[in-house]
Parts: C-alpha cells; structure tokens; sequence
C-alpha cells in the first residue's frame, strides 16, 4: 500500500480521500489517512485547498486526463456489452450480432483511479429516449403539479 501512496502526488492524495477513501474497509483507511496526515503532512485545509485548486486547472500536455480530479491515472478495461436492444448504434448492433452466434462484444470503460469518476462507460450511458423520456415525465409532473390536478 505504502509504495502504490509513494507514487501520487499532494493534489491525487486529496482527491483520494475526498472521493474514494469510503470505499476502502475502515483498516485500509485508517492507513490512508495517517500516510496522508503524517507522512505527508496534508491537513484537512491542506485538502480542501488541494481540491479546490486542483478542480480549476487546465494541463496543456495532451495527456488524458480526468475531468474531476486532473490526474494523468485512468484505468482502461475491457467489459462484456450487456445493454443490447436499448438503443440503436454500432455497439448495440454489433453486440446482438455477436450473441447471436454465441460470442460476447466487449467495450472499453475508462475510470479515473484516484477519485473513481467514470469516464467512458457504455454500459451505463443513457440513450437519447431514455433521456428524451425523462424530461418529458417531469415536464408533466410540473404541469400536473402547477395546475393542481394531483
């Protein structure tokens, strides 16, 4: 554990326990937290600071990077595609061809390693109808609500 906190910088530290310490077990944690306090010396307003800066700065390096939190640490993965049928597009097409012969389609899923924002998930992605779809359900709600027909 200590060599893979060696490895980030001050600002993915902060990030790190902002975003993603909770999804660690409470012993890994506690590591975490003294190796950010006491081998770092990062306080809490060290933290915030960290974040805020961090959250407002533009890398001219062409590195992907993530949006949230501005580390260069994406971790890129193969996933089996399973939402076939709910939106048309290649990936949908090319998902049911595949399991019509008994194969499995997979997409690539990018997430930050630092603060686990996602960047590039097809599987969860949300079509245009299904956000289509929402915005009109809550376009009658307030309709429904303003007119007082509840």
């Amino acid at each position: 554990m200590r060599r893979i906190l060696d490895s980030y910088e001050d600002f993915e530290l902060a990030f790190l326990q902002k975003f993603k310490l909770n999804t660690y077990l409470e012993d890994t944690q506690s590591e975490i937290l003294h190796y950010i306090r006491k081998e770092r010396g990062l306080s809490s307003i060290a933290i915030d600071d960290l974040v805020m800066q961090y959250q407002a700065k533009e890398f001219t390096d062409n590195v992907p990077r993530c949006p949230r939190c501005k580390s260069a640490k994406i971790i890129n993965t193969d996933e089996e595609f399973w939402r076939t049928g709910e939106q048309p597009g290649f990936y949908d097409e090319a998902a049911a061809l595949d399991g019509l012969v008994g194969k499995s389609h997979y997409v690539k899923k990018q997430v930050c390693s630092i603060c686990d924002y996602v960047l590039q998930d097809l599987n969860n992605q949300v079509g245009f109808w299904q956000r289509f779809r929402r915005a009109l359900k809550e376009k009658i709600k307030r309709y429904v609500k303003k007119r007082g027909y509840e």
